[in-house]
């Protein structure tokens, strides 16, 4: 399965939903973030500026994922394996989503768009 895909021209409006379901790398070292900063600590969530460690990251290394990204508008909604999510604002204020790329310690099975 693919471990980088870019996905370019997706005119994605505010309200959708992105589905991405993927393998994590037995060593990986978890990250999630914006695009703005570069989060380099495993257990790292990175929103803008702030960051937020978190205790207990709720990706397995080596197991299968379900994430969902929703596009609010003036934030993004990420839900992530075993109910946990949070938001962050769109600092870039986005009217629609055109690019996505997906890199790294994530083998991607599955990406859909509701």
């Amino acid at each position: 399965m693919a471990k980088h895909i870019v996905a370019t021209n997706l005119n994605l409006q505010p309200e959708v939903r992105i589905k991405i379901v993927g393998d994590i790398a037995p060593d990986t070292k978890p990250q999630v973030g914006d695009g703005k900063d570069e989060a380099k600590s495993p257990g790292m969530i990175t929103c803008g500026a702030m960051e937020k460690k978190v205790k207990k990251f709720p990706s397995v290394p080596g197991s299968r994922a379900e994430i969902y990204i929703i596009f609010e508008e003036k934030q993004f909604k990420v839900k992530l394996p075993g109910g946990s999510e949070f938001t962050f604002p769109n600092h870039l204020n986005l009217q629609l989503i055109n690019f996505l790329e997906i890199t790294k310690d994530f083998k991607l099975r599955m990406l859909s768009f509701e």
